[in-house]
This record gives C-alpha cells, structure tokens and sequence, in this order.
C-alpha cells in the first residue's frame, strides 16, 4: 500500500468516525431517560463499544471485518430494544457483542498497565534527580 492510499484510508476511516460519533451522542441522549436499569446498561455498554470502536475492538474481530463487529453489536442493542418494548427479557449479548466487551476489557488493562508504568518511570526519573542534586543545603551554608 503506498503512503498516498494509506493517507487517503486515514481519511475515510477519520471521516466515518466523526459520522459515527455524531449519531451516538443522540442515541447516548436517549438512553439515558430509559428507566429499565438493565437495558439503559445494556445500551450504554454498545455506546462504549461504539465510541472505541477503531482502538478497541481489534481483539473483536478474529477475521471478521470491524464493520461486520460493529453491525452485530448494533444489532444486539436493537434486539435489546424490541425484547424490552415486547416486555421480554433482554437477549443474551451475540458473539461479536460477547468478543467486543473482552476487547474493551483487555484494551483497559492495558492502557492502567501502561499507566503504572509511566508512573513509575516518572517516580523513578523524579528520584533520579533528587538524588543527582544532593542533600539540601541548610541556608547557613
């Protein structure tokens, strides 16, 4: 792949993304005056997903296509919607929701571990230059 076509897929991905971001703040509006707890959960765990959808789901989709992982997580929170306005029980999350949600999981213990790491190297650097300046030195000296 040239750099061109590289940029040129950056874009379009940057540009669906924006498109997508602008149709879940409405939809996470909405969930919110949902008074059912469990489907307000459950809708809010596919607006999470949907939100990280480009750094998140890379662990979702074991072949699949994001697209095709994005399309069942939408799915399921549909599903969601018509088994509650039935008055059924929520469905059991689909695969590619199950796989998205371990995704999400194992994407933030990640970043806390690279967290802690960071932190601890800059621990590290911090007492690195105490040490390198010496004991205080009392004003009398």
């Amino acid at each position: 792949m040239s750099n061109e076509e590289a940029a040129a897929l950056t874009a379009v991905r940057k540009t669906w993304d924006e498109q997508l971001q602008g149709h879940i703040a409405p939809a996470r509006l909405a969930t919110g005056v949902i008074r059912d707890s469990k489907l307000r959960h459950r809708l809010n765990e596919a607006m999470n997903l949907l939100e990280v959808w480009d750094s998140v789901l890379v662990y979702a989709v074991h072949g699949q296509s994001p697209a095709w992982v994005l399309h069942r997580v939408i799915a399921h929170a549909v599903d969601c919607v018509g088994a509650w306005q039935r008055e059924e029980p929520l469905p059991d999350p689909n695969d590619a929701f199950t796989e998205a949600r371990k995704s999400l999981a194992s994407k933030q213990d990640e970043w806390e571990a690279i967290a802690e790491a960071e932190e601890e190297e800059r621990q590290r650097r911090c007492a690195q230059r105490t040490s390198a300046a010496g004991p205080p030195q009392s004003p009398a000296e």
